[in-house]
């Protein structure tokens, strides 16, 4: 994502210790890298002043209609906020400060690189730049895991582990997985009011009914390692299904050259679905399910085409 589209790009980025991490490029000549939990604290601090910043906002608009001069309601929101007005540091020489734009009064976010500002957004541009982040870090992880796997067990050497971790960046972006497939159409789903709505509604359905859910991840009565590695067993069991039903010489294929593709919707959820309970990092366990939800709406999408339904019927 692009803080300054002229600028601004986040990466995943492999550092001279061999480790794998966060790279902000802003600009040319300025960059910084950062570990997984570096990261952390940056996102931290960019999401915060964002919230301060849309809260600053809120409270001018109020002010405004109480009548109270913009002269007199800055100060005031500065001493609500406290220090925090004045920034927070996100990194070593870099500063995120909130800020109102005096034009239309609009939540911004400040980035200060080496104590000089570098450039200014509204405050859901740094929330999104934050999420990129985010996935940057989660993705880091998963890299510099995988490398260890090539390098260790596989015993391959740097320069082949490397470069197919290069090839995993590359599938990322081009969308070719079918996973990230998903989710995009799922997102653009959401502009046209579809399954995405829908879904909100669910959720809205459920916390009116159960109010909000926090339960842990697996059942307390078993062993988390011995649950984990069963569904292990079930996500390669159906990656093996799934890669068997992709191919050209696909027995149903044989049987019924009408037969367009063996490939169903029920392999590639459940594979993900298992993905997700194999799991036992945090971060990654969360873009699993990510992956989960964006494959179940697509599903549903194809479910509305193949009925020409335009929403989805009557819910229990």
């Amino acid at each position: 994502m692009n803080l300054d589209p002229k600028s601004t790009t986040v990466s995943v980025d492999r550092f001279t210790d061999g480790t794998y991490g966060v790279g902000i490029h802003y600009g040319h000549d300025i960059s910084i890298g950062l570990d997984t939990f570096a990261a952390a604290t940056y996102t931290k601090a960019v999401h915060k002043v964002a919230a301060l910043a849309e809260y600053a906002a809120a409270v001018i608009d109020q002010f405004t209609t109480l009548g109270i001069p913009d002269g007199n309601a800055l100060p005031t929101v500065g001493e609500l906020m406290d220090a925090d007005w004045d920034g927070i540091a996100a990194y070593v020489g870099l500063k995120v400060v909130p800020l109102v734009a005096a034009s239309d009064r609009t939540p911004q976010v400040r980035f200060d690189v080496n104590h000089r500002p570098f450039t200014q957004v509204t405050a859901a541009d740094a929330r999104d730049h934050a999420a990129a982040v985010h996935r940057a870090a989660a993705t880091a992880r998963l890299d510099e895991r995988y490398y260890k796997f090539l390098r260790g067990p596989l015993n391959l050497p740097d320069d082949k582990a490397r470069g197919l971790i290069g090839e995993l960046a590359d599938h990322r972006i081009d969308g070719g997985d079918r996973v990230i497939r998903a989710a995009r159409d799922a997102k653009a789903t959401l502009a046209s009011g579809g399954v995405l709505t829908e879904i909100a509604a669910e959720q809205d359905a459920q916390h009116k009914k159960f109010g909000e859910q926090n339960h842990p991840d697996l059942d307390p009565h078993d062993f988390p390692s011995v649950a984990r590695n069963e569904y292990a067993f079930r996500a390669d069991r159906w990656k093996q299904i799934n890669t068997r039903r992709a191919k050209d010489g696909c027995e149903v294929k044989n049987r019924d050259p009408e037969v367009a593709s063996c490939t169903a919707w029920d392999g590639i959820l459940l594979e993900e679905v298992y993905e997700a309970l194999a799991e036992k990092d945090p971060e990654a366990q969360r873009a699993e399910l990510v992956q989960v939800a964006a494959v179940a709406a697509t599903w549903v999408e194809a479910i509305d085409r193949r009925s020409g339904a335009g929403n989805g019927g009557d819910r229990g």
